[in-house]
């Protein structure tokens, strides 16, 4: 708790703005699919959310068999408004939680790479110029890459006073090629270290293959 208050302390604090617009927000879930309703065809999503999906784990050890849901709103206002009167899940609910986008959006069909991290609060800036200048020259490199960093808030021990870094490919061939890019002496190499200097700790990593959920599932 106070770990948590003294990020959000630091946030306030900033003498310049962390966002040059304002961020969206993603309400998250993580189910028991075996405990949803009507199985994976039918998972529910808010009438007032943007956009939606859901992720399912490629790797790891601690999510294993979970599922992962989460629906854009506009801000946490709206995202925390709609969640007393989200669509019942009866037991399949693990554990929820709003986690605002620092910078850009862009959650949809990938294999994510996803980093549970600490970074300090005063380097919050210059580690989101850090990822955009790695996601810049990736790109430039010829790979399709996206990076989104989210910044949890009301989610449970978990995830608490600390960052997710989701690196977003197409596919799992196109997210193990940047990753071999990288030992084969990518020269993007430096922009990769730069931005990773910046985690004070690693808590997780792990491969998800994400999927957008259709407007109106009917």
């Amino acid at each position: 708790m106070l770990r948590c208050f003294a990020v959000l302390t630091a946030l306030l604090c900033l003498s310049t703005p962390l966002l040059a617009s304002p961020p969206g927000v993603l309400w998250m879930q993580r189910l028991d699919p075996s405990a949803l309703p009507k199985g994976l065809e039918a998972l529910p999503r808010s009438a007032h959310s943007s956009a939606a999906g859901y992720c399912l784990p490629l790797s790891g050890d601690q999510n294993l068999g979970q599922l992962l849901l989460w629906e854009r709103f506009p801000d946490l206002a709206a995202a925390l408004a709609t969640a007393p009167n989200a669509p019942a899940l009866n037991n399949a609910r693990l554990q929820s939680g709003a986690y605002t986008e620092l910078g850009t959006e862009g959650l949809a069909s990938a294999t994510a790479r996803v980093w549970q991290v600490q970074v300090p609060v005063a380097d919050y800036a210059p580690f989101l110029e850090a990822i955009a200048a790695l996601e810049t020259a990736l790109r430039k490199d010829g790979h399709d890459f996206h990076a989104v960093v989210l910044s949890p808030a009301g989610t449970g021990v978990q995830d608490a006073g600390g960052l997710q870094l989701w690196a977003l490919s197409p596919n799992g061939a196109a997210a193990g090629a940047v990753v071999d890019a990288y030992y084969a002496g990518a020269p993007w190499g430096p922009a990769w270290d730069a931005a990773y200097g910046y985690f004070k700790a690693v808590d997780s990593d792990v491969f998800l293959q994400c999927h957008p959920l259709p407007t109106d599932p009917r």
